[in-house]
């Protein structure tokens, strides 16, 4: 193989796998909220039937039953974010290793850590079960109105629809994101340390994210290249990898901007990156 045609399959490779992650996160976000409505539409049913009993009977019964529904709801995102993260993590992991695979150079075998993605599970499934918790907390509330006649049926199923789509909706959403691509984050930094050692003048770039309205310091981090052992500097902070535990919340948190590897002779757009034997980069723009 050329060194022309390595170069054109590492590249191609290495725009591909920047798809991977995105999708990790669109499909987890999408399985969260179909299990969301469908605890919705069960707790609306629940307090639709038998809407004229009344009593604490019935107000434990409903209990018990949200109780079981929100329960479910818990796990099955829980799982879905799990899933999410393990899948994160491999493709973090294939992101570095396919496009040199492609390029027919093997940077794979080396151990890769895991412990961050057990962490990272381990964290999804409290906060996540947290926040079920607390949504039964605020729709018991709601079931006391009414079983005591201070809020109509109507009004009840209206505030424990708003309470679904509010807090538990949203902060499950942004621990899935968040982690998802964190977990991402730092098996791509392990793979990318272990490719290192074996790949001359190895470096990494950041790409930003295609939100509609993304943090304008991260735009400006945009194809910034360093070392692939160097840190970023995004914001006035060093971060080894978008969403590093390191940085501040504000820096991290929902962050959706992607690391990518660079080698001498990487191309993006019209331009292409060139590496000195000391490691100095350089753009330099191809004719168009």
């Amino acid at each position: 193989m050329s060194a022309e045609e390595q170069l054109r399959r590492f590249n191609a490779e290495a725009a591909a796998r920047q798809r991977d992650l995105p999708r990790i996160q669109r499909d987890t976000l999408a399985e969260i909220v179909r299990q969301l409505q469908a605890a919705q539409r069960q707790i609306t049913e629940l307090l639709k039937a038998n809407p004229s009993e009344a009593g604490q009977r019935r107000l434990r019964q409903l209990q018990r039953e949200i109780e079981r529904v929100l329960d479910d709801y818990a796990t099955a995102v829980t799982q879905a974010s799990v899933d999410g993260a393990n899948t994160g993590w491999t493709a973090g992991i294939t992101s570095i290793e396919a496009p040199f695979e492609a390029a027919g150079v093997s940077i794979a075998g080396a151990r890769i850590n895991a412990q961050a993605l057990m962490a990272t599970r381990s964290f999804m499934t409290d906060r996540i079960g947290d926040l079920s918790r607390r949504a039964l907390n605020r729709i018991n509330g709601v079931l006391i109105q009414n079983v005591i006649g201070s809020t109509p049926l109507s009004e009840a199923i209206t505030q424990v629809q708003k309470i679904m789509g509010g807090v538990p909706r949203s902060r499950a959403m942004t621990v899935a994101y968040t982690e998802i691509g964190r977990v991402h984050s730092i098996a791509q930094d392990e793979a990318l340390q272990n490719a290192g050692h074996i790949v001359p003048n190895l470096h990494k770039r950041w790409l930003k994210s295609g939100k509609l309205h993304p943090r304008a310091a991260h735009v400006a981090a945009h194809n910034q290249i360093r070392r692939y052992d160097e840190p970023y500097l995004v914001d006035g902070e060093h971060l080894r990898f978008p969403r590093d535990p390191n940085g501040s919340a504000g820096n991290t948190i929902n962050c959706g901007c992607l690391s990518a590897p660079v080698v001498d002779g990487s191309s993006f757009g019209a331009s292409t990156i060139r590496i000195g034997p000391q490691g100095g980069v350089h753009k330099v723009r191809l004719p168009t």
